[in-house]
């Protein structure tokens, strides 16, 4: 990712670039919200009448994120829903055992 941002700095494309980046090191939160983010992003610019070029490089991480989050956070049958930050459901899941 540096090395793309670096590009795009030599050629003075970064004042009118918005780079959205979630690594394998983020948060799964991270993770999960990134591709959101950016597509809203260039929504909202295509909206507006002007360009938008959106580049995913890899979801896979997007999908383990929602993946383990629905495994944490959803109801076990007969329990009332708990509500949880992303916080408390990541670290829940970190502890959680294999399936």
């Amino acid at each position: 990712m540096a090395s793309v941002v670096r590009k795009l700095e030599e050629h003075g494309a970064m004042g009118h670039t918005i780079v959205v980046a979630a690594t394998a090191a983020d948060s799964a939160a991270m993770q999960y919200i990134a591709p959101y983010s950016g597509c809203t992003m260039g929504e909202y610019f295509r909206d507006s009448g002007r360009d938008a070029l959106i580049i995913y490089d890899d979801l896979t991480k997007q999908a383990w994120a929602i993946a383990r989050s629905r495994c944490c956070c959803a109801a076990r049958p007969a329990a009332r829903p708990i509500r949880a930050t992303c916080s408390t459901c990541t670290r829940a899941c970190s502890s959680a055992p294999r399936v």
